[in-house]
């Protein structure tokens, strides 16, 4: 992603009892500050390593108000995030209201 020119990368995380999050949210900060890049805490999420937890957690991200991310980075392959990726980019067919967006 950082080799692609993404600066805005997002990261789902993995639940903060489980070691492997901690070690893979240490490495995403790690290759963002290699870049130059400054950790801004608002990209990162809380995920569950579930299909239904990945999906919210990238819907919450791409339905900022505000910057949204330009990649997301996920602590697991997040299975259910691929079900709702379609066409050229990223849509998001989030439900309760989080509309759709496109990355």
């Amino acid at each position: 992603m950082l080799q692609q020119g993404h600066r805005r990368i997002a990261h789902i995380q993995g639940p903060h009892r489980y070691q492997v999050s901690l070690d893979r949210h240490q490495g995403y900060c790690d290759a963002l500050t290699e870049e130059g890049i400054e950790l801004d805490p608002t990209l990162v999420v809380e995920g569950d390593f579930a299909a239904t937890g990945g999906k919210e957690c990238a819907c919450q991200l791409l339905t900022r108000p505000d910057l949204r991310p330009t990649a997301i980075f996920a602590s697991s392959d997040l299975n259910g995030l691929w079900r709702f990726v379609g066409g050229g980019g990223m849509r998001t067919t989030c439900t309760r209201g989080c509309g759709s967006g496109w990355l």
